[in-house]
């Protein structure tokens, strides 16, 4: 039974974590993938994470063919469903940097998250009993060829930000554009802590500089990213897209696409199939005790092409076309209490940071 979307209040859940050192006198707050990171505050993930089911939303569309003399008029309708499966990974920090010997600057708190292990299910569609296959056409009993192709993946948009405007985005990852090849590509978070300390008191090496660094590895072969941030709200922009069709050509948009002989080849395998979407963010807040609302927006795009002499419409419309792109968005809204940042860190490399 497919699960709709319902408001999801985020718990709290410590993840476990190892601690490793950096030479030469800094320190690593997380090395590697956030299952090895060093934090001294703690993960947390948000709603049933990571067993979270995916939810799913459908949009209705309809396919006509006005007929002639000898071939009577069509009528079809399917359904187009798409589906996100969330898993959102935190932290929250309270800094406090030396300005000088034995003189603190004003304390700040830090957010990071990763949508790692997110991933966009592969959209399916159903309509009139017949058995349809996205990859290879919709061909309802009785008609001789396909009448329509998809839906597919075409585009995954990921906004992040706060409501706040007192929250300042620092770091995103990707920072700049990936542009589609056949290998993998790196990015990462890389973020500098001065001298100060975690938690509410300082600590033996207080003077010790500390570093936040991240690493991942992602393949977007036939996909391109375009990522981008906005100074005005602080809110970071993700855009992973469909840049190619089966046989390598340049893809042109669902409009340059004909339903009629589409198969497996049309368009690469990954655009019906589920797509990972990885990008993550940290955010500079004040010290304060509110609780601010994050929000994770995901918005994606699923075309349905028409084949010659079909045209197609949605549900609750009478604009007829050749392609529709059903447009799905899911908003997941976080409360970050920033209260659950002051933990004391306690000895050098000890806890810290969120807590039940």
């Amino acid at each position: 039974m497919r699960k709709r979307e319902a408001e999801q209040v985020p718990r709290l859940i410590a993840l476990s974590v190892d601690r490793k050192k950096k030479p030469e006198g800094e320190k690593n707050m997380a090395t590697g993938s956030l299952e090895d990171a060093a934090p001294y505050g703690s993960f947390w993930s948000s709603g049933d994470n990571p067993n979270s089911p995916p939810v799913t939303k459908s949009a209705g569309i309809r396919l006509f063919h006005s007929g002639g003399r000898a071939v009577a008029s069509r009528h079809y309708e399917a359904i187009v469903d798409a589906t996100v499966s969330f898993q959102l990974t935190m932290a929250l920090w309270k800094w406090t940097p030396y300005i000088a010997p034995q003189q603190t600057g004003q304390p700040l708190k830090y957010f990071y998250i990763s949508t790692e292990g997110s991933r966009v299910v592969k959209p399916t569609l159903t309509g009139n009993g017949a058995e349809v296959t996205p990859e290879t056409g919709f061909r309802p009993r009785g008609e001789g060829a396909n009448i329509m192709f998809g839906p597919y993946i075409e585009s995954v948009t990921v906004e992040m930000w706060f409501d706040s405007p007192k929250a300042i985005l620092k770091v995103f990852a990707p920072s700049t554009d990936i542009e589609r090849g056949s290998e993998s590509q790196s990015f990462g978070i890389n973020f500098g802590f001065g001298g100060g300390f975690f938690g509410e008191e300082p600590t033996a090496t207080a003077s010790v500089g500390f570093s936040f660094d991240t690493s991942h590895t992602i393949d977007l072969t036939d996909f391109q990213l375009r990522a981008s941030s906005d100074a005005r709200t602080n809110k970071s922009h993700h855009v992973v897209a469909l840049t190619m069709k089966g046989d390598g050509s340049r893809y042109e948009g669902a409009d340059s696409l004909d339903a009629t002989g589409a198969g497996p080849n049309t368009l690469p395998a990954r655009a019906f199939n589920d797509l990972p979407v990885l990008v993550e963010g940290m955010w500079e807040l004040p010290d304060s005790d509110d609780e601010l609302d994050f929000h994770v927006r995901f918005t994606v795009v699923c075309p349905a092409v028409s084949a010659y002499g079909f045209s197609l419409a949605f549900s609750n419309d009478s604009q007829w076309q050749h392609a529709v792109k059903p447009t799905f968005v899911w908003d997941r809204v976080i409360p970050v209490p920033l209260a659950k940042a002051v933990k004391k860190t306690g000895e050098p490399g000890g806890p810290g940071g969120l807590v039940e």
